[in-house]
């Protein structure tokens, strides 16, 4: 019997890197997709040349997790500076999401996505506004997704964790011993735990968080 198998791209660090691991503690063959590993997910020829040498079957899981914040204040913020965040965290998504879908659909065969927004996608700053558009952006795309994939047996769940401890964020100064980070690998067990487990909660967006409760509408 095959081992199950799936792709985590955002795989070098933080929340990519520990739901890969997560992952393969639990018997999974995990196709590691990163800068690191060299290929760019804005870039359409990289990632299909990286899922063409998968081979079949396509895994039956992806992991959208990679993602970036350049944090600058608006109207300071460069137009180079947020057309990278929205190429990265939107466009990168979405390509990786379409080859993923559409090799899966080919096959007849079901599985499950995992797209990651922000409670930042709700209520964007001036601070991060590139950041917060692109969450944003990546939940509608979410939502579409699950409505439209559900009838090829296809699962999307729609993580927004918040103050995760993630290289990215420490990166942006938090003064830890006033804000409470969840810890990248407690995350990841959460989500994973999605992934293997029956369940209901894919098509909407899901708030993690140690400190901060999403506030209703």
């Amino acid at each position: 019997m095959e081992s199950p198998r799936a792709v985590v791209t955002g795989s070098s660090s933080g929340i990519g890197a520990a739901i890969s691991a997560a992952l393969t503690r639990r018997g999974f063959g995990v196709e590691r997709i990163s800068r690191t590993s060299g290929v760019d997910v804005t870039d359409v020829k990289e990632v299909k040349g990286r899922y063409e040498r998968m081979g079949d079957p396509t895994p039956e899981i992806l992991v959208a997790a990679a993602g970036i914040q350049m944090p600058c204040s608006f109207p300071n913020v460069p137009y180079d500076e947020f057309r990278r965040v929205m190429d990265v965290n939107v466009a990168g998504t979405f390509i990786v999401a379409q080859e993923h879908a559409r090799r899966l659909i080919a096959a007849n065969r079901p599985g499950k996505i995992m797209l990651f927004g922000s409670p930042s996608g709700r209520r964007p700053s001036l601070e991060n506004l590139s950041y917060g558009v692109s969450k944003a952006a990546v939940l509608a795309m979410g939502l579409g997704l699950a409505r439209g994939l559900e009838s090829h047996g296809i699962k999307v769940y729609i993580m927004c964790p918040s103050h995760v401890d993630t290289p990215m964020l420490r990166g942006r100064g938090f003064d830890l011993n006033i804000v409470p980070l969840m810890k990248d690998s407690e995350f990841a067990e959460e989500a994973v735990q999605l992934l293997i487990l029956d369940n209901t909660l894919d098509g909407q967006p899901l708030y993690f968080s140690r400190m901060v409760t999403a506030k209703q509408q």
